[in-house]
């Protein structure tokens, strides 16, 4: 997508599961994606992890090395499981960002920075950080 608003639209239609995480399996997925098509940045949203954290890791380099940023938005709050996403957002060149359940207007302004991101680059981002929720000036300072 090349055009903010209809990159919100399609993210606003997606829907969750329950069940064990796959993330190799979406991080994997990227990868081969950007061999046919230029992918610009690749979110995950999420509350636990269940899988090996180098492998992650090791994947989240690749993107890195890709020049695939990886947005990782956590809900709740395991340690463990922050540490990780944060190194794999780090590796990959993207950015971590914590938020609640309590937190649907947070999530939906992080998702809007993400597209706007993707679409319009680091400045179109800053600029809508100022009327967007304070955790997208975070969001920004990772990627500056």
């Amino acid at each position: 997508q090349s055009e903010p608003g209809q990159l919100v639209k399609l993210m606003s239609g997606l829907t969750c599961e329950a069940g064990m995480t796959q993330i190799e399996k979406l991080l994997r997925h990227a990868i081969r994606q950007n061999q046919e098509q230029r992918v610009r940045g690749v979110i995950f949203i999420g509350d636990a992890m269940e899988e090996n954290p180098d492998i992650l890791c090791g994947l989240a380099g690749d993107l890195g090395i890709l020049n695939v940023p990886l947005f990782i938005f956590q809900e709740h709050n395991d340690a463990f499981v922050r540490q990780t996403f944060t190194t794999m957002a780090k590796l990959s060149g993207g950015a971590y960002c914590q938020f609640d359940d309590a937190s649907v207007d947070q999530l939906k302004d992080l998702l809007r920075a993400v597209a706007i991101y993707a679409t319009g680059g680091l400045q179109a981002l800053q600029d809508f950080s100022k009327s967007a929720h304070p955790s997208v000036k975070l969001l920004g300072n990772q990627l500056s």
